[in-house]
C-alpha cells in the first residue's frame, strides 16, 4: 500500500506551521475495494491534466494489477489514480482498491491533487495549467492568511 507523497509544509499563522498536507488529510489505510461505477474524476485534475492517456495500463493491468490503491473521497471523487480508473473502465473492471481520503478545505483537496501528481510525466501545457493552478492556491492561501493574521501572513502562506 502507497502512501500520499511528500507534499510543502503550509505556513501557519506564524507562518511556522509544521502541519503538511499529509497531516491534514485524513486518510484511512485500508484498502476497500469499490465499484468502478460509483468513481468520478476529479473536475480539477481534469482541469489541470485533462484527460489521460491510458495506453502503457491498458497493456500492464492485465498482467500486474492495480499496482497502487486509488485514493478517493467517500462520496467516490477520485484525488488520485484516475488514469488507474480510466484504465479500469476501459478493461471492464467492475471494482478497483481505493483508501479513502478526506481534507480539510478545497485548497487543501486542490493541493493534493498537484502532490498526487507530483512524478508524473507532463505535457508542457500541463506544466503550466499546474504552475498556474499553484499560483492561484498560494495567492488564495495568502489571503486568507492576511484575513485573519493582518500584515505578513502572504510572505508567511508562500513559504509553504
Amino acid at each position: 500500500m502507497g502512501v500520499a507523497p511528500a507534499i510543502p509544509k503550509l505556513g501557519g499563522k506564524d507562518g511556522r506551521s509544521s502541519k503538511t498536507i499529509t497531516e491534514k488529510q485524513n486518510m484511512s489505510p485500508e484498502v476497500k475495494y469499490r465499484p468502478t461505477s460509483g468513481l468520478r474524476a476529479h473536475p480539477f485534475s481534469l482541469a489541470i491534466y485533462g484527460e489521460p492517456n491510458v495506453d502503457d495500463l491498458l497493456e500492464s493491468m492485465p498482467v500486474d494489477g492495480i499496482l497502487e490503491p486509488l485514493a478517493v473521497k467517500p462520496d467516490g471523487t477520485v484525488i488520485s489514480g484516475h488514469r488507474r480508473l480510466m484504465a479500469a473502465l476501459r478493461l471492464g473492471l467492475e471494482t478497483v482498491p481505493t483508501i479513502e481520503v478526506s481534507y480539510d478545505d478545497e485548497l487543501d483537496e486542490r493541493r493534493a491533487i498537484i502532490a498526487f501528481n507530483r512524478q508524473r510525466r507532463k505535457t508542457f501545457s500541463q506544466q503550466m495549467r499546474e504552475a498556474e493552478a499553484l499560483e492561484k492556491l498560494m495567492r488564495e492561501t495568502a489571503r486568507r492568511q492576511q484575513a485573519t493574521s493582518g500584515p505578513g501572513a502572504w510572505e508567511a502562506a508562500i513559504a509553504w
